[in-house]
């Protein structure tokens, strides 16, 4: 039986606010399965608006600490309990920030104890395995933070640079997700008969952008993480690119696969 999948953005703007889209998020739906991608800012309003059903979102991953992809972690949280989630949810965050998120729920009065639901803090490393509906997720290391080593080295910070894309893996189709990029060479190796690309738009080289979607044979292009005043430049840039292949990004926007 083929799968009902698609992918919808809760928000699209990049780190520097908009006044008129929400930060990154996104969600995968397999089925009856709902998996979140980042939790930036308005996510959890356009989850409740667009009518996500807390019961079947049991996987949420971050792909870095920037705020913009990770700031309403803690809302999202309290918007389950609200919610009266029973099903067990799985974050899935860099492993840097792991004790730094169990310390910030609890301070933020959302202890496990008294939640309905099983909330479980993973690290990401190596491959993620998801044993529902056949989802697979690989995570992919790429250099999104390779800019802020010397602040980092120079005051004793602990970061540790983590910043991560995810391919994932349906029994039908293969999506990767971008999140931030050091640059297109993060992420072009692993390309490879891609029916949906959700790439970034602020860090990358666009131009070469065409050419290596063809070299791999990536399907539809989505792009996203889009400031307020490269929007207009964006969308003719989809149009001259090809409109039926790349797809500005837009909140509320949801892709069928």
């Amino acid at each position: 039986m083929a799968q009902n999948i698609k992918w919808t953005v809760l928000g699209c703007s990049a780190g520097n606010i908009s006044t008129t889209r929400n930060s990154s998020g996104y969600i995968l739906t397999v089925d009856d399965k709902q998996y979140l991608f980042d939790c930036g800012t308005g996510i959890c309003s356009a989850y409740k608006r667009l009518g996500f059903n807390p019961e079947n979102t049991n996987h949420l991953f971050l792909s870095h600490m920037h705020s913009d992809h990770c700031c309403e972690l803690a809302l999202f949280v309290q918007m389950m309990y609200a919610a009266k989630k029973e099903s067990q949810l799985d974050i899935w965050v860099p492993s840097e920030a792991i004790d730094i998120i169990d310390k910030y729920l609890a301070a933020c009065y959302l202890f496990k104890e008294k939640l309905k639901f099983n909330l479980i803090l993973n690290p990401i490393e190596g491959e993620i395995v998801i044993d529902d509906r056949n989802i697979k997720i690989a995570p992919i290391p790429n250099t999104h933070h390779q800019d802020e080593q010397s602040i980092i080295s120079r005051y004793g910070y602990p970061n540790l640079r983590q910043c991560y894309s995810f391919r994932i893996g349906t029994s039908e189709k293969d999506i990767l997700y971008s999140a931030d990029l050091g640059s297109l060479d993060d992420i072009a190796e692993h390309l490879k008969k891609v029916d949906l690309l959700i790439i970034e738009s602020m860090h990358i080289d666009l131009a070469a952008l065409p050419g290596l979607c063809d070299k791999y044979g990536v399907g539809k292009i989505l792009l996203t993480h889009i400031g307020d005043d490269d929007l207009a430049k964006m969308t003719e840039f989809a149009a001259n690119a090809g409109p039926d292949r790349f797809i500005v990004a837009e909140d509320g926007l949801e892709i069928a696969l």
